[in-house]
C-alpha cells in the first residue's frame, strides 16, 4: 500500500511487444577458429550507441576491424541508419 496515497499498488502485467524487447540474445564468440587469408577476406563489424549526444550531435560510434590485418576503423554517426553508407564506403 502507498501510504501518501492509500492506494494499493499490483504488478503490472508486460505488454507482448515490451516481452520482445527484453528477449536475452546469445553471446556471439570472441574468438574464431579460422582467419581470413587476404586484407578485405573478413571484416568484424560493431555499434553501439553513446550514452550523451557527443559534440557535432553524434549519438553512436561503428567500429570495423579486418581480420586479416587487424587495422580498425571507426566513425561516428548522427543516425544508426548512416551504417550502412560508412561501411559500403569503406
Amino acid at each position: 500500500m502507498n501510504l501518501s496515497t492509500g492506494l494499493v499498488q499490483t504488478p503490472l502485467e508486460r505488454c507482448p511487444m515490451c516481452k520482445i524487447a527484453n528477449v536475452v540474445q546469445t553471446d556471439v564468440p570472441k574468438q574464431t577458429s579460422t582467419k581470413a587469408t587476404k586484407p578485405g577476406g573478413r571484416f568484424f563489424i560493431d555499434s553501439t550507441s553513446l550514452k550523451e549526444v557527443g559534440f557535432g550531435g553524434y549519438k553512436f560510434a561503428l567500429g570495423i576491424l579486418d581480420d586479416y590485418s587487424d587495422c580498425t576503423f571507426g566513425a561516428l554517426l548522427k543516425k544508426k541508419s548512416d551504417q550502412q553508407q560508412v561501411i559500403l564506403a569503406f
